[in-house]
């Protein structure tokens, strides 16, 4: 299974906050806390889904990604 960003995961949702970004996260998250230790394991599960609230939160997908031009433009 791939590992997903939360750009990756949450790109598609319409207003950000979704069950579906914290559903294709939820292996990721499931992966990365079998590194730790059992009595942690709960209350870091649900500070990482916090902070992918978060990060979301302060998303914005409906922006419109720049053409090639205006990219160049904006960095020359």
């Amino acid at each position: 299974m791939k590992i997903l960003k939360i750009e990756e995961a949450c790109s598609s949702c319409s207003d950000c906050i979704n069950e579906d970004c914290f559903r294709k996260l939820e292996g990721t998250i499931k992966r990365a806390l079998s590194q730790t230790a059992l009595q942690e394991r709960g209350d870091l599960e649900q500070e990482l889904y916090i902070k992918v609230f978060e990060k979301t939160k302060n998303l914005n997908f409906k922006e419109e990604a720049p053409s090639f031009w205006e990219l160049l433009k904006k960095n020359f």
